[in-house]
């Protein structure tokens, strides 16, 4: 290697001409990385199934927050048909009976 601290511009000539050698080296070198080597069996098979359990269960776990939302959705959907109903029941109870009918089986609140 060359003295960097020398004034003879040959040292610099040779410095970068090694430099040059030394970067053809790596790039050989990582243009043999590239290449498909032996592959240890099982390694990444055992990478691919993990990644195949995550995968599986995040969309399972998806699957089941939609399935919650609808629920939700569907239990909001009823319980305002709910309220409907029983609030037509009180309208109607009111016209034809005077009241309403109560849990007791009474008529209140009428003409």
């Amino acid at each position: 290697m060359a003295d960097l601290d020398s004034d003879n511009p040959d040292d610099f000539e040779t410095t970068a001409g090694s430099y040059r050698r030394q970067s053809g080296e790596l790039g050989t070198a990582g243009a043999e990385m590239g290449q498909p080597g032996p592959v240890t069996p099982g390694v990444f098979t055992g990478r691919t199934q993990m990644a195949n359990d995550i995968n599986t269960a995040l969309t399972t776990a998806g699957q089941k927050m939609t399935e919650a939302a609808q629920g939700v959705g569907a239990y909001g959907s009823v319980s305002s048909q709910v309220g409907k109903l029983y609030k037509r029941h009180r309208e109607l109870s009111t016209q034809v009976l005077g009241g309403v009918i109560n849990d007791a089986g009474e008529t209140t609140g009428g003409n």
